[in-house]
């Protein structure tokens, strides 16, 4: 029996590590890399030919590629205001709502609507209304940013290229019915001086799909992505109807091999005299962006080349436990001909056959030996697997300007796994997996020209990241598997950050937010461990009944090597959820104010029989009163009204989504209407409703399916 059962668990082991392997095929890792621009569009085209006819596991196929060519605001009237909660001060993120302390302009489906905030006579004075659904906008002065995505379909109709005549490039065929699909991302620059009727000024189009997008000054950064195929037409542009080529020499690309290349468009969009540059890198898929307001870093993953893993796992697992004879037949299958998978196929029969040629303690020892080798290896090798690859791109007005990449194990969660401080970045990740209780998380920190000088690793193994947050010198980082460890790391100085302390409590916090320079909040679910202990499915994890409601906690983080919960409140229960769970520009905070405002569904727990579950019974946004000590609600704001049916609250037509505040006077905004209540006792003072088209949401604060053409009409037809 127990002969059985090793070689059972040997051939599931090698199962699992062939599955594993499999997905390293797409992409490859080398020590050094190089900035190298096109000469011609066929450059570019052969380029991606090489790179797409690459066998599976093969780091070949590039050996004809071309050769390296060198928060809080004042208005004009003196009203105070909050801002977006943004990242960075000074580095606007586009959103859904935004206000200048006297207008708020907020995106309602298809429209974005201009209200005069007097809570006393609140009203719409302008709409601008478009075909399909608005993404998010800016505003900067009398200046209105909308950005929206198109859908269409591509044509084969060319377009000259300047500089190079002979090239044709194919152009997008929208709404035509014609060719492949094609996406693109549309902005339009709108002078608002007359609110009631706003005029355009721009029309742009770019190809690609929205990434993210920033406003530094009076610039916009807009990053777009596109799949680089020798079958898709090349990343174009248009401004006001008049399609843009982007000379090849713009077009740039790193000398590793990848099989999933993107068109990464980087455009620097000026709102005054609207002129725009742009830069085009081929990276791997991009995944978090983080803007500072000298730098842009864009990531991409890596994993290990396949033969590379399959190579070493036979190296180091296999071979030192065989045999000469064994080894030699080994080695014979490595340097064969055969395609990577089939090489490991055989050599792994090779090795079972040898396993069922043993007999009694020689074969229980070896079947010990080799899975211990596979978990050696596995583990050691785990910060190889999957590296985050930063791409530092500096801008400067119009200037864009590639400075270097870098790169690190694992994998981040969201745009605050980043920060720059002191001309250095600062970059948390975590590695394997938590399911299998592989997971370990870590702390890096690049200098200026993207080199590792220190970092902190394997911390709270088994767990993964949850939220990050860097402020001045410290970092702060949640994991979660059971429960909530919060993690003050030092990173004062930057070659040798290190642990100071950390706090263990039931829960964790998917967002982290500064207070002041000793604490800080914490927003999202509270955890009671002891609910369906017995049905847990893997170990040191929770059931998902335990995970109760929404949490806000105050950390005191003052003796840094033992932080603490200084206070917390519960909000709801199990099944509860928040926007600023996901979505850190739902949270309105003011420290001056001691306020607190986050929208909410709340759910009740009921039972039936020997089953409970949960129902929604509110959705709105809870106001909590929060100072260096205490948390408590001061009470809720709802935009629904006779709700008859518990789904109802479902509906996204009057969810809150945003709250902001004008003097003493507190706005919260859903998809239908914008409310005004007194900051002091939450009365109602007025609303104003909106036109609405029912959205598609993917959950709670999920996505928007949104597909747009261009602005349709501004009430009073000012556009006609």
């Amino acid at each position: 029996m127990k002969y059985k059962t090793q070689l059972g668990l040997l051939l599931i082991g090698c199962i699992v590590l062939v599955g594993i392997m499999i997905s390293f095929l797409n992409q490859n890792v080398t020590s050094e890399t190089k900035l190298s621009n096109f000469n011609s569009y066929d450059e570019i085209k052969s380029f991606l030919q090489a790179a797409q006819g690459m066998p599976y596991g093969s780091g070949e196929g590039l050996a004809n590629t071309p050769a390296v060519a060198s928060a809080d605001s004042k208005s004009a009237a003196g009203a105070a205001y909050s801002t977006t909660n943004n990242q960075v001060d000074g580095v606007d993120e586009a959103d859904i709502v935004k206000n200048d302390g006297k207008y708020i302009y907020t995106v309602a489906g298809n429209n974005v609507i201009i209200v005069d905030a007097d809570p006393n006579n609140m009203k719409i004075i302008g709409n601008i209304s478009f075909e399909q659904n608005v993404r998010n906008i800016f505003i900067n002065g009398d200046k209105l940013v909308v950005f929206q995505d198109s859908y269409g379909y591509a044509s084969p109709k060319a377009a000259a290229v300047e500089g190079d005549s002979s090239a044709a490039i194919t152009r997008p065929c929208f709404y035509g019915g014609c060719g492949g699909y094609a996406q693109r991302t549309m902005i339009y620059v709108y002078d608002t001086s007359d609110k009631k009727n706003p005029s355009l000024k721009l029309n742009m189009s770019a190809d690609g799909n929205y990434v993210e997008s920033r406003m530094i000054g009076d610039y916009i950064y807009l990053i777009n992505s596109q799949y680089a195929n020798i079958d898709n037409p090349m990343p174009m542009y248009s401004l006001n109807g008049i399609e843009k080529s982007m000379p090849p020499q713009d077009f740039y690309y790193f000398d590793y091999p990848d099989r999933d290349y993107v068109f990464t468009s980087v455009f620097a969009v000026n709102i005054n005299d609207y002129n725009v540059e742009s830069k085009v890198y081929l990276t791997g898929a991009t995944e978090t962006t983080f803007v500072s307001e000298n730098n842009i870093y864009i990531t991409s993953m890596k994993t290990i080349d396949y033969n590379d893993y399959q190579r070493r796992f036979v190296n180091d697992a296999y071979l030192p436990l065989l045999p000469s004879g064994e080894q030699q037949k080994i080695k014979e299958i490595l340097n064969s001909d055969k395609l990577g998978y089939e090489k490991y196929n055989e050599i792994d029969k090779t090795i079972q056959d040898y396993s069922l040629s043993l007999r009694g303690a020689d074969k229980d020892e070896f079947d010990s030996k080799l899975m211990k080798a596979q978990q050696n290896f596995a583990e050691s090798i785990q910060k190889e697997q999957e590296r985050t690859v930063i791409h530092k791109i500096h801008i400067s007005g119009d200037n864009i300007e590639y400075v270097e990449q870098g790169e690190v194990p694992g994998r981040t969660l969201n745009q605050f796994s980043m920060d720059e401080y002191k001309g250095n970045l600062r970059i948390a990740t975590t590695t394997g997996n938590t399911w299998e209780g592989k997971s370990s998380n870590n702390f890096y920190i690049l200098d200026k020209n993207m080199n590792v000088i220190g970092k902190v690793e394997d911390l709270a193994k088994g767990e993964s990241i949850y939220s990050a947050r860097f402020l001045g010198d410290r970092a702060y980082l949640v994991t979660f598997k059971s429960i909530d460890p919060l993690f003050v790391i030092d990173a004062s100085n930057p070659t040798n950050p290190r642990v100071l302390g950390y706090l263990k409590i039931p829960g964790y916090s998917n967002y982290l937010h500064p207070y002041d320079e000793n604490h800080v909040i914490g927003i999202g679910k509270d955890v009671n461990e002891s609910i369906d202990a017995d049905k847990v499915h893997s170990e040191g994890a929770v059931y998902y009944t335990a995970v109760g409601g929404i949490k806000v906690s105050l950390f005191d983080v003052s003796d840094v090597e033992n932080p603490k919960e200084q206070a917390k409140i519960v909000i709801g229960e199990r099944g509860s959820d928040s926007l600023a769970l996901q979505d850190h520009k739902a949270v309105l905070f003011d420290k001056e104010k001691g306020l607190l405002v986050i929208p909410a569904l709340l759910m009740e727990i009921n039972t039936t029989g020997d089953y409970d579950y949960s129902l929604p019974v509110w959705q709105g946004a809870v106001v909590l009163n929060i100072d260096s000590s205490s948390i408590s609600e001061k009470g809720r704001i709802t935009h629904f009204e006779n709700v008859n049916n518990t789904w109802e609250w479902y509906s996204d037509q009057y969810s809150i989504k945003r709250s902001l505040y004008i003097d003493d006077t507190l706005y919260t905004i859903s998809s239908g209407m914008i409310k005004a209540n007194d900051l002091k006792d939450l009365n109602e003072i007025g609303n104003v409703t909106f036109p609405y088209q029912q959205q598609i949401y993917y959950g709670y604060g999920g996505g928007v399916g949104i597909a747009a053409t261009g602005p349709k009409r501004v009430e009073g037809d000012p556009l006609e």
